[in-house]
């Protein structure tokens, strides 16, 4: 039997004012290439915003990487601490031939390193 994950509209965030509430108030860690802000609300689920820098040339390559996010996001959900509103943010151009793979491990090393992830059973 296995498990369907499903991304749903209340788990996105897409208002500016949001995005400007968790830049602002939130928590920040960041890597190389990728930076996730974080702040802690009341809401029952958790909530992803995702935004890309523009000197990712092509649309392409943004929407690529923005597909592979969602996927990893969706996939991974379930292990998020209920009431977080989380933002991944590439801020500059990741070395080109990025797989899946590495980019889960990044996104998923640096939530665990901010505590956001529910502990490992």
């Amino acid at each position: 039997m296995s498990t369907v994950f499903v991304w749903k509209k209340r788990c996105r965030i897409r208002k500016n004012d949001d995005f400007k509430t968790i830049f602002k108030h939130g928590h920040k860690i960041g890597h190389k290439w990728i930076r996730i802000f974080f702040l802690s609300g009341k809401e029952p689920n958790p909530a992803f915003g995702i935004t890309l820098t523009k000197k990712i040339r092509g649309s392409i390559l943004r929407n690529y990487y923005k597909r592979v996010i969602r996927e990893i996001l969706r996939k991974n959900q379930h292990r998020v601490q209920p009431g977080w509103r989380i933002v991944i943010n590439i801020f500059s151009c990741p070395e080109f031939g990025l797989t899946y793979q590495t980019i889960q491990e990044e996104i998923l090393g640096l939530l665990k390193h901010g505590k956001v992830l529910l502990p490992d059973k």
